[in-house]
């Protein structure tokens, strides 16, 4: 299964997952909680990767397995006969790995070879099958995963729920004493399905917009606990990954207010962006033909023709530039997702 999203192109072998968390939103994806279903083999799912249109070789991000949890038990060889293929393929993309579990000891040859950032997702809510396990799981982090490459991932915040600021200061500091290097809190996506969550009773659950991440955005001042210990906390994966990569954040957050901080410590690298536009565009001539109705100003490629989420993405992943699209499809698990 090969799904352009936001942060990169996501390839999985497996679709679903038995752990069933309360406000998962792949839950809405037909038989999704019964289980990892294999959908197809890595050698595959590898192939087709690399002939894939939206995928730029060495640019665009990879994710792999987050159509279920890749350290589940029964995933664990599929996730690694991805890796050991990428490896002989040389593919030198930045690869995200997402898991509520530690890592099996057979990842640490890995990091050798290919540019890993592993995200252990943790949220502090009490209902998820890893809140007792947490310290546990650390303990294997920390013998298999180098210090460079552990991030955690902070989500969902849900309001009402774990939102606080001082409870969400103690369990970023769990991360801190575990040398990780920084932790990405992302909002809450809601559906029709886990919308009966969210605590917080000023939030009014018939106006909210499902296309989106519920956010409150001061929740961020937490950042003003950590900055001067070097820890440092992002709004999205891609600034991250941006930090881990040392590049500039390709889906063009830097100044854009309540997604970029001031503090984050890649403000110097995303300030001195610099792409060519005209020359993306003749790139994407090339590549796409007459299928797309193209054009491009100063900083952006404007798609005039209807097209996919998945192009949208991809652009910005590969180049690094704006995008200014006209119509825009939602992805397949999107549609569903969204109830559209």
């Amino acid at each position: 299964m090969i799904e352009h999203l936001k942060s990169g192109i996501s390839i999985s072998t497996h679709l679903g997952c038995g752990l069933k968390c309360s406000y998962c939103v792949l839950a809405t994806l037909e038989r999704f909680n019964e289980g990892a279903i294999l959908q197809i083999k890595p050698k595959k799912l590898v192939d087709e990767l690399l002939n894939n249109k939206y995928y730029e070789k060495n640019k665009t991000p990879i994710m792999i397995n987050n159509r279920t949890d890749p350290f589940i038990k029964e995933v664990i060889p599929y996730t690694l006969e991805i890796l050991d293929l990428l490896i002989e393929k040389d593919i030198k993309s930045p690869i995200l790995i997402i898991s509520k579990f530690a890592p099996p000891v057979e990842l640490k040859k890995y990091f050798d070879y290919l540019d890993i950032c592993f995200f252990y997702s943790y949220s502090g809510i009490d209902s998820d099958f890893n809140y007792k396990k947490v310290f546990d799981d650390l303990k294997e982090i920390n013998k298999i995963v180098p210090k460079k490459s552990r991030y955690h991932y902070f989500r969902p915040i849900i309001p009402g729920v774990n939102d606080n600021l001082e409870f969400m200061k103690k369990i970023i500091n769990i991360f801190v004493e575990n040398n990780f290097e920084s932790s990405v809190i992302a909002g809450f996506r809601v559906t029709n399905l886990n919308k009966h969550l969210i605590k917080e009773k000023s939030i009014d659950l018939e106006k909210i917009d499902y296309s989106h991440k519920l956010v409150n955005n001061n929740i961020y001042e937490i950042n003003k606990w950590f900055f001067k210990s070097n820890y440092y906390i992002f709004r999205h994966t891609s600034c991250a990954l941006a930090y881990h990569t040392k590049s500039f954040n390709k889906l063009n957050y830097y100044k854009k207010e309540g997604h970029c901080f001031s503090s984050c410590p890649n403000n110097s690298i995303c300030s001195k962006k610099k792409i060519n536009i005209n020359e993306i565009f003749k790139e994407l001539k090339k590549r796409f033909k007459d299928k797309y109705d193209l054009d491009y100003d100063n900083d952006s490629i404007i798609i005039k023709s209807e097209c996919s989420q998945e192009l949208v993405a991809y652009i910005k992943n590969a180049f690094g530039c704006k995008v200014n699209a006209t119509s825009v499809k939602l992805s397949k698990s999107e549609e569903v997702i969204l109830g559209e």
